[in-house]
This record gives C-alpha cells, sequence and structure tokens, in this order.
C-alpha cells in the first residue's frame, strides 16, 4: 500500500511536469552521496510474521544522475544496506514451559536502484521530486544471532546463513522528497524512500517465502556536472 500511494506520487509529478512550460536551466549530470537510517522488516510466511519484529539498519552510497530537462532525470545508485528483523522466537525449555528467545537477522547488501525522478517547484531553491523503479540486491552476509538466555544458561550465539541466501534480491523501490539549493550547483535532499522486496530470499524450497522490506529517512547531497543547458520543462 505504500509503494503504491508514492508511485502514485510519481505519476502526478510527472503529469504536472508536463503542463509546466516555464524556461530553466539545468546541468545535465549531477552525482553525489547518500545516507541515513531504516526501518527493516523480513516478511512472507507464517513463522516469519509470527517471529520476526521491525529492526533498525541504514544504507550509504554514492548516485550518478542524468538529467533529460529540468523536471525528469533518471538515476543510478550503489549503495550498501543494512536489512533484516528483530527476532522473538517463543519456545518451550526442558521442563515443558514457554520461553521466548530474543535475537535479531542482519542482512548486508550493496544495492543497485535505477529510479525514474519528476519534480516540480515554484521557485528554483526549493523543489519537491519523487521517484521509483527497479532495484538489485547483492547479498554480502546473512548472519542470525541469539541473544544469551538466562533461563536456559544459553550463551550468545551467532550463525551464518549466507549460504542459504539467494546472492540477489530484486524487488521496487520507491521515494517522496524535497530538494534545496545550498550554493550554485550543489543540492541538498530529503527522502523518504521505500524498498520492497518481490523475491525469496531463501534458499530453502519449504517453509514459504521470505522477503525484505526496509522503509528510509535519506540526506543527500548533490552536485551539478557540465555546461548549464537550457530547456522549456
Amino acid at each position: 500500500m505504500k509503494t503504491t500511494h508514492l508511485l502514485f506520487t510519481v505519476l502526478l509529478v510527472s503529469i504536472f511536469g508536463l503542463f509546466n512550460t516555464s524556461s530553466a536551466q539545468y546541468k545535465q549530470w549531477n552525482a553525489g552521496f547518500e545516507g541515513g537510517p531504516s526501518a527493516t522488516f523480513t516478511v512472507g510466511n507464517d513463522a516469519v510474521d509470527l517471529d520476526t519484529k521491525p529492526n533498525f539498519g541504514f544504507l550509504v552510497g554514492i548516485f550518478g544522475q542524468y538529467n533529460f530537462n529540468n523536471t525528469y532525470s533518471l538515476k543510478l545508485a550503489a549503495n550498501y544496506q543494512q536489512k533484516g528483523s528483530k527476532l522473538e522466537i517463543s519456545q518451550p525449555d526442558s521442563a515443558g514451559f514457554s520461553y521466548v528467545q530474543d535475537g535479531k537477522l542482519k542482512l548486508d547488501y550493496i544495492t543497485i536502484p535505477l529510479l525514474f525522478r519528476g519534480e516540480f517547484g515554484s521557485t528554483s531553491s526549493l523543489k519537491f521530486f519523487a521517484n521509483a523503479g527497479p532495484y538489485i540486491g547483492i547479498l554480502l552476509t546473512n548472519k542470525t544471532t541469539l541473544d544469551a538466555n538466562s533461563t536456559t544458561n544459553q550463551p550468545e550465539r551467532v550463525t551464518d546463513n549466507t549460504d542459504s541466501t539467494k546472492s540477489t534480491d530484486f524487488g521496487i523501490t520507491a521515494g517522496i522528497g524535497l530538494q534545496f539549493s545550498v550554493a550554485k550547483s550543489t543540492l541538498l535532499t530529503f527522502e523518504v524512500r521505500d524498498d520492497i522486496g518481490l523475491t525469496n530470499i531463501s534458499d530453502y524450497t519449504s517453509g514459504g517465502s521470505t522477503k525484505t522490506n526496509s522503509l528510509s529517512l535519506i540526506v543527500g547531497l548533490s552536485f551539478g556536472l557540465g555546461t548549464p543547458s537550457s530547456t522549456r520543462k
């Protein structure tokens, strides 16, 4: 539902741009870096939905952006991104009483989103934007940590599940945000971005699917490159 709303916003921005015919200058290329905290989830089957809760991660990376004109652009990024969830697993002890085993599932990815972007605004110093497109995630590690438990006298345990996790994750990403001009050819952006995994990341054939999801608050700094061009949006 959140992704549907963000994609609808992108469509509205695109329609608005078709009717905005003011003349403006723009740099054909932008490059920069971005990063920020994320609320991360895993979803997809009854066990995952029952035993997991949202966790916190982050993303940080670089991007390049080709500007078709002053409204539309195409952005390619490469980010280091943490995904996963908290674990709250209810299970019985040796006496038959149930207890909750806490822990976390931590997935490290290099994610590469390709975003179509539209922007609008009444001034060149402040604009709104929306972007959406596909992404691919390249798995680095998948580790499960179970916290030490005094009830069962168990120490902390870390399990590496990288080999039982698919090496790639595919999905859709969409975001909306604000863009500020802070200096000549330098832009500061604030964006809320939602990454929805569409593929089962687990290599196990039984037990249902496991998919990733993350909602990020991203701060970016962008630098215009090349000679300014003039267009009518």
